[in-house]
C-alpha cells in the first residue's frame, strides 16, 4: 500500500514537473515594454528565466542581455513598491543588477546596451558624464539611439548638436514614417509664425526631424509648456525672445504668463498639440482650446469652431 502511495505521489510530482516545463515562458521583447506596463513580478521573473536560457546559448547576444536586464529591473521595481514586505529581496535584486552589468562588461563591452545600464546604476555625476560621452561616441543603429542622444542634447540645450543629429537621423532612415507623417500633418495646418505648445515627448524629436532634418516648418516655434507657465530669466526661450520675464504678468493674475505674451501681446496664433505627455495641462486649459484637426487652437474668446472658421483670436 505504501509503495502504491509513493508511486502515486511520484506520478503527481512528475506530472507537475512536465506541466511546468510545458508552461515555460517564451522569451518576449520585454525591452519594448520598459517602464510602460506593470505586469507583475511573477511575469517578469518568468521572462528573466527565459532570457537567461537564451544567454546560455550565446553570451554575446546583445538583444538577450537587454531583455534580461529589463526583466530583472522590472522585478526590482515591483519589489520596491512593497519593500516593507521583504527588504532583503530588494537588496538582492539590486545586487543582481550590478552583477548583470559586470557580465555585460565581459561579454558585450563597448556597446550602448552595456554603457546604458552602467549609467542606470552610477550615481556620481562626473562618472555619469564620462559614461554618457561613451554612449554618444558609439554608432547609432536604431530610432531609440537617436531619440536617446537627442534627449541628452535637449537637456543640455545644445541646438547645434540637435540640428546636426536631426540631419543624420533623417539620412539614416531609422525613423517611423507613420509618426513622421502624423507630425507633418500636425504642422501643415498651422498659420504662419505659429506657436506650438508641447511638453517633452516623442513629438519633440519628430518635430526636430521635420524642422532640422528636412528643413520644413521653420517658421513654427515649438515651445515647452513649462516655459509658458513659469517663465524664468534662465530659460533659453525667453533669452531668445529677449524679454525680461519680470515684465510679464504675475501668474496669480494671468493663468499662463508666457501664453499671454505670445497670444495677447505679440498676437501670434497659438496651438497646443494633442500629443501631450501630461494630459492635465490640456485639461486645465480646456475652456480656451478649440479642436482644429490635429491641434488645439488657443482662443481667449469663445467661438464655434464648426462655423466661425475665419474668426481670429
Amino acid at each position: 500500500m505504501k509503495r502504491l502511495i509513493y508511486m502515486l505521489l511520484l506520478f503527481v510530482v512528475l506530472g507537475h514537473t512536465v506541466f511546468a516545463q510545458e508552461q515555460k515562458a517564451e522569451p518576449l521583447e520585454v525591452r519594448l515594454l520598459d517602464g510602460f506596463f506593470p505586469l507583475g513580478a511573477d511575469w517578469y521573473r518568468a521572462q528573466k528565466d527565459a532570457w537567461q536560457v537564451e544567454l546560455k546559448k550565446d553570451k554575446r547576444n546583445e538583444k538577450a542581455w537587454e531583455n534580461y536586464w529589463v526583466a530583472c529591473n522590472a522585478e526590482y521595481q515591483e519589489a520596491k513598491l512593497v519593500w516593507w514586505k521583504d527588504s532583503l529581496q530588494v537588496q538582492r535584486l539590486r545586487r543582481e543588477q550590478h552583477g548583470i552589468v559586470k557580465k555585460m562588461k565581459k561579454w558585450i563591452p563597448d556597446t550602448r546596451t552595456y554603457y546604458r545600464h552602467l549609467l542606470d546604476l552610477e550615481t556620481d555625476e562626473g562618472k555619469r558624464e564620462v559614461i554618457q560621452q561613451k554612449i554618444l561616441s558609439i554608432k547609432r543603429t536604431s530610432e531609440r539611439d537617436y531619440i536617446s542622444d537627442l534627449t541628452y542634447y535637449h537637456h543640455k540645450k545644445d541646438m547645434d548638436k540637435i540640428k546636426e543629429l536631426a540631419r543624420e537621423w533623417y539620412d539614416s532612415g531609422l525613423f517611423s514614417h507613420a509618426f513622421l507623417f502624423y507630425f507633418y500633418n500636425e504642422c501643415s495646418g498651422l498659420k504662419k509664425d505659429a506657436i506650438l505648445v508641447s511638453d517633452l515627448n516623442l513629438g519633440t524629436y519628430y518635430r526636430y526631424l521635420l524642422q532640422y532634418g528636412i528643413g520644413l516648418f521653420t517658421d513654427v516655434k515649438v515651445v515647452d509648456v513649462a516655459d509658458l507657465r513659469n517663465p524664468t530669466q534662465e530659460s533659453q526661450l525667453w533669452q531668445e525672445v529677449g524679454i525680461d520675464v519680470q515684465t510679464l504678468p504675475d501668474a496669480k493674475t494671468v493663468r499662463c504668463p508666457g501664453l499671454w505674451y505670445f497670444a495677447e501681446k505679440e498676437k501670434r496664433p497659438v496651438y497646443y498639440t494633442h500629443f501631450f505627455y501630461r494630459r492635465d495641462v490640456l485639461e486645465e486649459m480646456k475652456d480656451r482650446l478649440y479642436s482644429e484637426g490635429l491641434v488645439l487652437w488657443y482662443c481667449s474668446k469663445p467661438y464655434n469652431n464648426r462655423e466661425d472658421r475665419v474668426k481670429q483670436c
